[in-house]
């Protein structure tokens, strides 16, 4: 089986622009920047989905999640992660996103001002009966990326 690979070039928004707050109304209310964001990764996943006939839609076991971003200086990592484990499950790719069991995300360079920012993730089922031993991905090179084997 192969591992669901999804290239997402655009402005990426992190879960700290989930909300914004209204002095006006005294609530918070759903930031438009956030939305459109997970709107067009998921539609990024599913352009993918159709040119990877052999995944089972959707996984419902344990899946791992490998992510590279080129992203501006001043945001966290750990901002994005939200935004896009929503964007598989929203997408169809996965059942639920409490089934991913394992999260690696590098960045893999510092976006310039003006430039966009990008995201190269990959998703594979893991464990379980499918015999997959998961990600075991090569970049452009046919190095890297491979699964860590150790215990």
């Amino acid at each position: 089986m192969s591992d669901l690979h999804v290239t997402y070039v655009g402005k990426v928004v992190g879960v700290n622009r989930r909300l914004a707050w209204s002095r006006r109304l005294g609530k918070a209310y759903p930031e438009k920047a956030y939305a459109e964001f997970k709107k067009a990764l998921t539609w990024e996943i599913k352009k993918a989905m159709g040119v990877c006939p052999p995944w089972p839609y959707p996984i419902s076991g344990p899946v791992e999640i490998k992510i590279d971003a080129v992203l501006p200086p001043q945001m966290d990592l750990d901002n994005i992660v939200k935004p896009i484990l929503d964007a598989f499950q929203i997408a169809g790719a996965v059942a639920n996103d409490w089934g991913f069991t394992k999260l690696v995300v590098n960045r893999i360079d510092t976006a310039k001002r003006g430039q966009d920012s990008s995201l190269e993730l990959w998703v594979s089922p893991t464990g379980g009966d499918n015999g997959n031993e998961g990600l075991g991905s090569t970049d452009e090179t046919g190095k890297g990326m491979r699964r860590d084997t150790r215990s």
